[in-house]
């Protein structure tokens, strides 16, 4: 499932092949930075972001293979990272992945709390990464950061080699085009609308699918000699971050991540002040009350018990005029 960065969730099916080659093209751009697969590595995603939610044994047992520590994207407050901080730093991880945001979070309280962790690289996914992230990810990890661009829905992905001048697409699983609002291909540099045709999952095919996202092409070879097609910019993946007086923060794409799982049709969140978060749902008809208050409960231990947590259920969520719809909003 996609969470739908523009509020709308989307649920589809994915073949084997599909997922199976997306891993490998995934595995082989990770590779770029040196990755081996079983290396140590800690993940800052979206895992573990429903309380008490019980992993699967699969789920378990691919992290132990992997050697990958899994750590939610969305709890990393200090006392979270206090709490935590031992278990980082006793599965000596070579490699870290998630959000940049969260990940430039705990380069902050490594640095603050003169802590040590030197990496082999970093892979940023999901949001825009801003040039102040990278500087101070690089610089407290003492390693190079390899940013990465997927689109699961469309089979898209883009990734930065060790050249770092652009993002490599995996042309095996899925053909890009950069196109203007009428359909039409632009040129190298031309700033369009990023599409993708996935070529392997049969189970729902994505034909020019447009995830929202603009970017551009780029016309020349890497020197770093791969022929791989590259896109030059991608832009659009900014995602809005709501912070609170107890230090308590929500990222957008964990946001997506939780509210993908529940019948509903839109969804935005609106931070009303420091203290108090609104969250507007259209429901889909099989929403049911059990799901509300799952996603009351959720949303009080993201956002701590401190934050007052209004969930309004209405017809229809409207973008200002002229606007693309964002998900999360501050009045």
């Amino acid at each position: 499932a996609t969470g739908g960065t523009t509020g709308h969730p989307l649920k589809f099916n994915i073949s084997l092949k599909a997922k199976s080659f997306h891993t490998a093209a995934k595995l082989r751009s990770q590779g770029w930075a040196g990755y081996n697969y079983g290396d140590r590595k800690v993940t800052i995603g979206g895992t573990s972001l429903v309380p008490n939610e019980k992993v699967s044994f699969s789920t378990k047992l691919r992290r132990l293979g992997e050697r990958n520590l899994s750590l939610p994207a969305m709890s990393l407050s200090k006392t979270y990272l206090d709490n935590n901080i031992g278990k980082i730093l006793a599965h000596n991880p070579e490699f870290i992945r998630g959000y940049p945001t969260a990940i430039f979070t705990l380069a902050k309280y490594v640095r603050d709390n003169k802590k040590s962790i030197k990496l082999k690289a970093v892979f940023t996914t999901a949001e825009m990464l801003l040039k102040g992230q990278r500087d101070l990810i690089e610089n407290q990890f003492e390693c190079r950061v390899f940013d990465n661009y997927g689109c699961a829905d469309g089979g898209g992905m883009a990734n930065e080699c060790e050249i770092h001048q652009g993002f490599h697409t995996a042309p095996e699983i899925s053909i890009l085009e950069v196109l203007d609002d009428s359909h039409n291909s632009l040129g190298p540099h031309e700033k369009g609308n990023i599409v993708w045709t996935d070529l392997h999952n049969n189970a729902t095919p994505f034909i020019r699918y447009a995830p929202g996202d603009l970017g551009t092409s780029h016309d020349s070879r890497c020197s770093c000699g791969r022929s791989l097609p590259r896109l030059a910019t991608i832009v659009g993946r900014t995602t809005d971050i709501i912070q609170f007086s107890n230090g308590r923060m929500l990222s957008g794409p964990a946001m997506t991540l939780i509210f993908k799982e529940f019948n509903i049709l839109q969804y935005q969140l609106i931070k009303v002040n420091h203290k108090e978060l609104k969250i507007l749902l259209v429901p889909s008809p099989s929403f049911s009350d059990n799901e509300y208050e799952k996603i009351s409960r959720i949303m009080t231990y993201h956002c701590g018990e401190s934050v007052k947590i209004q969930i309004n259920v209405v017809d229809n969520i409207e973008s200002k005029s002229g606007s693309k719809f964002k998900f999360i909003m501050e009045n």
